[in-house]
């Protein structure tokens, strides 16, 4: 059949195959997309369910991680401590840690103070029976930046210092002794029975080699430990019922400055009145002779 439009003659059956193609061509290219869309869908969930793995994964090694490794919090308690061994002066700090007495052991801690001042850490801390704890079998462990990738591992701390017998040394990531630390300033001393000691470590310590700081930040953690042997084996302090710990976490305490009294501020504002009018009048004379 022959149709015209504009002037121009086509023929209905070109038209028809015409429609017949495009429709051929929509049968064609739609299952294409979706088979296409289908497989996209298919990828976004796929990953979705890695994700979805994966973030299950870390929050069951984080959990698994806290709960192997519980910490003690000390109060931070800012102090100038004389360590001469008679203790009176830490009447005002707060108790951090007291442990069941381990029956049996060389070295049976009980209680640990903590306390700081601008320049030194102070430890003092009580026995259930004499002894004496600062022989090649105790050990002080101090990691100084929290970190527990940093420091050597112990007892679930990353201990960057080691303080045995008075002397300090720097622990690295798999590394008991990594060499010395100069100006520790280690004061040590007790009481005559031999059940009480304090002592004190310099804040401002360094690592002989590098000379890097070894205190960094302001919070640690620290362990007092004692090599027992036989049955009893290591004793660690803060060792709540023997478990397995993360240290004292202690936060360096901060000097309180005192809040000036209500006369005090009154006195000022008098004196800085009296000054103005002083010289008020001072500069009114000068240029007002006749008034003098």
């Amino acid at each position: 059949m022959k149709e015209t439009f504009g002037g121009s003659s086509i023929l209905s059956d070109d038209i028809d195959e015409s429609k017949s193609m495009r429709t051929e061509s929509r049968r064609i290219f739609l299952p294409e997309a979706s088979s296409l869309l289908g497989q996209t869908v298919k990828c976004i969930k796929d990953a979705m369910f890695r994700c979805f793995v994966i973030a299950i994964f870390g929050i069951c090694f984080l959990g698994f991680k806290a709960s192997a490794f519980t910490s003690t919090n000390a109060p931070s308690t800012y102090a100038n401590i004389n360590i001469d061994g008679s203790f009176t002066d830490w009447s005002g700090v707060p108790l951090a840690y007291s442990m069941p007495q381990v029956t049996g052991a060389r070295v049976q801690f009980q209680n640990l103070y903590v306390a700081n001042d601008a320049n030194y850490l102070y430890i003092y801390f009580t026995l259930y029976t004499a002894a004496n704890p600062f022989t090649a079998s105790q050990s002080i462990f101090i990691d100084t930046d929290t970190n527990f990738n940093t420091g050597n591992h112990e007892h679930g701390i990353g201990s960057d210092l080691l303080v045995q017998s008075g002397n300090g040394y720097q622990e690295t990531s798999g590394v008991f002794n990594a060499g010395a630390v100069n100006g520790l300033n280690y004061l040590m001393a007790s009481n005559s029975l031999g059940t009480s000691y304090e002592l004190s470590i310099s804040l401002d310590a360094t690592y002989a080699s590098g000379g890097a700081p070894v205190f960094t930040g302001n919070t640690i953690s620290l362990y007092l430990e004692s090599s027992e042997g036989g049955s009893v084996g290591n004793e660690w302090f803060p060792n709540a019922s023997g478990s397995s710990e993360g240290g004292l976490i202690y936060t360096l305490g901060v000097e309180s400055v005192p809040e000036p009294s209500v006369a005090g501020v009154s006195l000022l504002c008098a004196g800085c009145v009296a000054v103005v009018v002083i010289q008020r009048r001072k500069k009114f004379q000068r240029f007002n002779p006749k008034s003098q």
